[in-house]
C-alpha cells in the first residue's frame, strides 16, 4: 500500500467512525442526512483530486478503490466528489479534472461491488456525455442491473436519454420492480425516446390511479 492509498484508508476509517458516533444504532440503515457535516471533507477532496487527476489509474489496489467508493457515496448530498446532483452540465466532478479513464475504473469497480449510494451518482453523470461509446453503454447497463431499484431509476434516465438499443426492456424490467416512483422513470423514458407510445398511456393510466396524489400529479405531469 502506497501512501496516497494509506491516506485515503484512513480517511475511510475516520469517516466511518464518526458515522457510528453520528448515527448509532440506526448506522448501516441511514440515507446520510448527516453525512455533509463531516468537518473533514475538505482533506478527503484534496487525496481524491491526487486519484482523480492521476494517469496511473490501474495501478490502484481494490481495496483503495473500496475505501474511494465509500468516500464518494458517503458525499451524495453535497454533490461535489461526483458532480452528479448537475447531470446535464460538466464536470464530472466538482473537485477535480476527473478523466474519463478514471470514470471507468470507478464505474467497474462499482458494478462488481455491493450496493451503495456512489452506484446512482456513477449512473447519472452518464447524462454528461454527448454520446456514448460501446464500452460506456455496457457500464451503464452494468449499474442498471444493480439490485438497488434507485440505482436502476437513474440508470434508466441516462439510458433513455442516449436511446440505447432495446431501451425498452430496461424500462419494462424496472417498471416490474412495482415501486410507483420507479413506474414514474419509466414513463419519463418512454416519453423522452417515442419507443412505444402504447406502453407509455398503459403505464400513464395505471399511475394516474395511483392512492398517492405525488405519484399521480407527477404522472399528469408527463
Amino acid at each position: 500500500m502506497n501512501t496516497l492509498e494509506q491516506e485515503i484508508c484512513e480517511s475511510r476509517i475516520e469517516l466511518d467512525k464518526w458515522l457510528r458516533e453520528i448515527y448509532g444504532d440506526s448506522y448501516g440503515n441511514f440515507h446520510g442526512e448527516n453525512d455533509i457535516g463531516y468537518d473533514h471533507w475538505d482533506r478527503i477532496e484534496k487525496l481524491l483530486k491526487k486519484v482523480f487527476e492521476s494517469e496511473n489509474h490501474h495501478a490502484l489496489a481494490d481495496s483503495c478503490l473500496d475505501d474511494i467508493l465509500f468516500l464518494i457515496s458517503r458525499s451524495d448530498e453535497g454533490g461535489r466528489i461526483i458532480a452528479w446532483l448537475h447531470p446535464n452540465v460538466k464536470p464530472l466532478s466538482h473537485i477535480a479534472d476527473l478523466t474519463i479513464e478514471n470514470f471507468i475504473v470507478l464505474c467497474k469497480h462499482a458494478i462488481k461491488s455491493g450496493e451503495d449510494f456512489c452506484d446512482y451518482q456513477l449512473a447519472y453523470c452518464f447524462h454528461k456525455f454527448d454520446s456514448l461509446s460501446k464500452d460506456l453503454e455496457e457500464l451503464l447497463i452494468g449499474l442498471f442491473k444493480k439490485d438497488a431499484v434507485y440505482t436502476k431509476r437513474l440508470a434508466l434516465e441516462s439510458l433513455a436519454k442516449h436511446r440505447v438499443p432495446n431501451l425498452e426492456n430496461y424500462i419494462t424490467e424496472l417498471w416490474a420492480t412495482n415501486d410507483e416512483w420507479a413506474g414514474l422513470n419509466c414513463l419519463d423514458a418512454l416519453k423522452v425516446s417515442g419507443c412505444n407510445d402504447e406502453l407509455f398511456n398503459k403505464y400513464r393510466e395505471k399511475l394516474l390511479k395511483s392512492n398517492d396524489e405525488h405519484i399521480r400529479t407527477n404522472a399528469e405531469s408527463i
